[in-house]
């Protein structure tokens, strides 16, 4: 952890420093402490929707934001009946959205559009990895096909 000493002299937040936000700049690279894992990292780790903290950031990582979000899931799953027929209802609610409104899903093709422009290499490997999926299932498929028409 770098020193308070060096950080304080070019914190922008200093006045928030004194009431325990962990946000620092050294040598000119600003640094933010997740409160869940205590790791250092840049604040474009943190989601910007925390309308109460000095600098708009929540204070954990999205890495361990996502973290708390899946075992919660995986949590209301396993122990309340009417989660997944909630979570069903939802997703034909926004099935029907899509397949009615047509101005939604051109903002939506839009939308994705830029984020693959934005992000050409991240597309590229999740393309590559849906596809070896696919090949997999189809063999799987295939192989137990064979069987059944074995016997």
């Amino acid at each position: 952890m770098p020193s308070k000493k060096n950080l304080a002299e070019h914190c922008p937040f200093c006045k928030a420093e004194k009431i325990g936000t962990r946000h620092y700049r050294l040598d000119g690279i600003e640094l933010k402490q997740c409160t869940q894992c205590g790791n250092w990292k840049a604040p474009e780790e943190f989601v910007a929707t925390s309308p109460t903290t000095p600098d708009k950031l929540n204070s954990w990582c999205k890495e361990c934001r996502s973290a708390i979000n899946s075992a919660r899931a995986k949590f209301r799953r396993r122990n309340d009946p009417d989660y997944l027929n909630k979570e069903r209802e939802k997703n034909r609610a926004y099935s029907e959205k899509y397949r009615e409104d047509s101005e939604y899903r051109k903002k939506r093709a839009e939308s994705v559009l830029k984020a693959r422009a934005k992000n050409p290499e991240h597309y590229a490997q999740y393309t590559r990895q849906h596809n070896e999926k696919q090949r997999q299932l189809k063999s799987l498929k295939k192989a137990s096909t064979n069987k059944l028409e074995e016997q």
